[in-house]
């Protein structure tokens, strides 16, 4: 296989990896809203027991002992 092949293929392979991993990550997303009255709008999402709030570049995480809910 031709040097610049096996990159392209080698560079797609982990852009798909990282792509999908980041969407596993994030959950399903429940909604955006201004958490903080900042005027940023936050996302939040459902990860099982767990809610994380991504704003700005940094993810807050938020635990909850019962999982038995729904939005």
């Amino acid at each position: 296989m031709k040097p610049a092949i096996k990159r392209a293929c080698l560079l797609g392979t982990a852009l798909f990896s990282l792509c999908a991993s980041a969407a596993q990550a994030a959950g399903v997303l429940v909604g955006t809203w201004d958490l903080r009255g900042n005027g940023q709008l936050a996302a939040v999402y459902r990860d099982g027991a767990n809610l994380q709030v991504v704003e700005g570049g940094s993810t807050r995480n938020y635990s909850f002992g019962n999982v038995v809910w729904s939005v």
